[in-house]
């Protein structure tokens, strides 16, 4: 009798939990993630936590790495309200496909940046750093470093920066290759863009896909996995509606098992 009832109150709790619009991340550590497969919603969080991004004028193109992409013409950007600061995320992982319409060897094209005039974290296309051709770079709080790859107008190209606060160090992927830089970043927005440098305005021109955000650091294998695989169709992702008809079916199974309980009793 009590294991029947202590059950029916579990799947009425766990019915609440749906209800409620409780969900968990498609993957554990993965706190942003945008495919930009939708386009009519372009800056949609699919990795469960609702941290959409703010469209400024990008566009949709069917033409991404892995289903569709959202398109820069030097001008727009995505705005992302998650606070990618060393004393919020100590650990953090991001990156995205890249792909530039031109390259320029006297302009900076922002992939991804928080920064705030202090060369915060940010990944870029950048001429300086080194050598005065384009190449995929990285901010390390004291200036550019850059990475000697140079990125390609023709296809699509990986990109990825894993920050440890503790180590005072930041890991750089760029097509295969990795770089260990020594970095130790100061405050910086409380906010991400994706294809602007929030302080200087320097905008992306070209496609950017799956751009993803984790609070970890991760392994190079981890990083090796998501540049072969990239990331499953949005859709695979459960949406909320789901979550509550599951919890709707999930309560109307505990209401009849307590149910039938009272009337075996009787």
């Amino acid at each position: 009798m009590k294991k029947i009832y202590r059950k029916s109150v579990c799947l009425a709790a766990s019915a609440m939990l749906f209800l409620s619009g409780t969900t968990l991340p498609a993957q554990a550590g993965l706190i942003g993630l945008y495919q930009f497969d939708d386009a009519s919603n372009l800056g949609k969080d699919t990795s469960g936590n609702h941290n959409d991004a703010t469209d400024n004028g990008a566009t949709f193109t069917n033409s991404g790495y892995q289903g569709g992409a959202a398109h820069f013409d030097g001008s727009s950007f995505l705005s992302v309200a998650i606070d990618v600061n060393p004393t919020v995320l100590p650990q953090m992982t991001w990156g995205a496909w890249v792909k530039p319409d031109v390259l320029s060897a006297s302009t900076v094209q922002t992939v991804l940046s928080s920064d705030n005039g202090g060369f915060d974290r940010t990944i870029t296309i950048d001429y300086r750093g080194g050598g005065g051709a384009s190449s995929f770079s990285a901010y390390t709080s004291s200036g550019v470093w850059a990475s000697g790859v140079a990125p390609s107008t023709s296809q699509w190209e990986f990109v990825a920066a894993v920050y440890d606060a503790s180590k005072v160090s930041l890991t750089f992927y760029a097509n295969g290759q990795s770089f260990q830089i020594s970095s130790s970043f100061g405050p910086s927005q409380t906010f991400f863009d994706i294809g602007n440098d929030p302080s200087f305005g320097q905008l992306f021109l070209g496609s950017i896909d799956n751009v993803f955000v984790y609070d970890q650091a991760l392994t190079a294998s981890q990083i090796a996995t998501i540049q072969s695989n990239g990331f499953p169709p949005a859709s695979t992702v459960p949406e909320p509606s789901s979550f509550a008809l599951m919890g709707l079916g999930g309560l109307g199974l505990a209401i009849r098992a307590m149910k039938r309980r009272r009337a075996s009793v009787v």
